[in-house]
């Protein structure tokens, strides 16, 4: 059985300069037969649904919250359990944050509630019924905490790119089992930043050719004629190695994303497929971030008459990140991707780097709205000695693992 849970965060008539906010909070609702837990809501996801058009139809009908805004994915967990009957079961749960204006608490009756009301989030750790639960809560907190510090307003147009590709992707994909969509990077991370992050998307289990996979591109790229958003879409070959003739740096972020589904990448549309590879780790990461370096220089070395200046220092950064994430992925190959994560992955293990200062540098800017190009391009000149830097490192290590192997 797989469910689905979101937390809602409670804000009002927010301002870019003034966020004014409800507490953010967690649903507790009394079920008519007594039992009393503090959860989000969630439910069972119907057949020719995704894990997200779940989430959201299970979140209008247990909390009555319709307006919602898509603002991140916290990632998925997976256990086994005894059912009431004593027949072993299992269960995987994908949360969701969401955003809403309007959080009335009441009781949803056709549901099987009777009583309900919002414990604050700082309660809610304390207050909520099971402690698998406290992980993502913190998840959710670390996000609203960082777009707070901004203050970064959750973005509108984010959500409705979101929502309108899912729902027509769903409705597609609905007819090609083992067929699936992802969203990866900022846009799941919940550090998207409108006029500067890109929305990115995965989808495999469909011949790059075929009618399906053409509509997907079309809706790609009618949500982004329609919200001003880049969206990019890549379809995943099921031998794994790449994506409609993608080049190798294409096909690199391809594989580290297949990596992350369910870590940091939701299914926005269809389903996971059984033939998706498990693809593995880079076996050489100096190589890999030196490919990255050299995109880098590239970039840098394009006059403003070759490319546009905001694409040329957006292009050099995300190079930056990419590179800094792929090394944080070899000591902890589970661990989170937003920046001040791999930030504080490269200082404990990796102590003194200019990647990570100038990666705290970086996102420090981009809590700020990313919106000075002059300073992004500072930040941008930077990035090339940084990815030297990390290539070294990179090397070092996989001479160290090149020696222990042969050992």
């Amino acid at each position: 059985m797989t469910y689905l849970s979101s937390v809602p965060h409670r804000r009002v008539s927010p301002s870019h300069n003034a966020p004014s906010r409800l507490p953010d909070g967690l649903l507790e609702q009394i079920r008519t037969t007594g039992e009393r837990q503090v959860v989000a809501p969630k439910g069972r996801i119907e057949p020719g649904e995704s894990p997200l058009i779940a989430a959201a139809r299970e979140v209008s009908e247990e909390a009555g919250l319709h307006d919602m805004r898509y603002v991140a994915f916290l990632g998925q967990e997976a256990y086994r359990f005894t059912d009431h009957d004593g027949t072993p079961a299992r269960k995987t749960v994908d949360w969701f944050l969401v955003a809403a204006t309007d959080t009335t608490a009441t009781a949803r009756q056709a549901e099987g509630f009777v009583a309900a009301q919002w414990h604050d989030l700082p309660d809610a750790l304390t207050a909520a019924s099971h402690a698998s639960f406290h992980k993502y809560v913190r998840r959710a907190d670390e996000i609203i905490a960082w777009r707070r510090s901004g203050p970064l307003d959750y973005s509108d147009t984010l959500s409705q790119a979101v929502w309108g590709f899912s729902r027509q992707a769903n409705a597609l994909l609905a007819k090609h089992p083992g067929a699936g969509a992802a969203l990866c990077g900022s846009g799941a991370r919940g550090d998207f930043i409108e006029g500067w992050s890109d929305l990115d998307l995965i989808a495999w289990g469909l011949e790059s050719a075929s009618p399906a996979a053409v509509a997907l591109r079309q809706f790609a790229d009618e949500v982004s004629h329609q919200t001003g958003i880049r969206i990019s879409l890549h379809l995943a070959r099921s031998d794994g190695d790449g994506a409609d003739g993608l080049e190798r740096l294409h096909a690199m972020k391809l594989h580290a994303v297949l990596r992350r589904t369910h870590i940091d990448v939701p299914i926005v549309a269809g389903t996971r497929a059984a033939s998706l590879p498990e693809v593995p780790h880079t076996a050489n990461l100096a190589a890999d971030i030196g490919h990255l370096r050299d995109f880098a220089y590239l970039r840098q070395a394009a006059t403003p008459a070759d490319i546009d200046r905001i694409d040329r220092a957006r292009r050099t950064l995300a190079v930056l990140s990419s590179a800094a994430r792929q090394t944080a992925l070899t000591v902890d190959a589970h661990g989170l991707l937003r920046l001040p994560d791999v930030v504080a992955t490269l200082d404990q293990h990796w102590p003194g780097t200019e990647a990570a200062r100038l990666l705290d540098d970086y996102d420090a800017y981009r809590r700020t709205g990313a919106a000075n190009l002059i300073r992004a391009e500072q930040l941008a000149s930077q990035v090339p000695p940084a990815l030297e830097e990390l290539h070294h490192l990179a090397a070092a290590r996989d001479s160290r693992r090149t020696t222990i192997q042969a050992t």
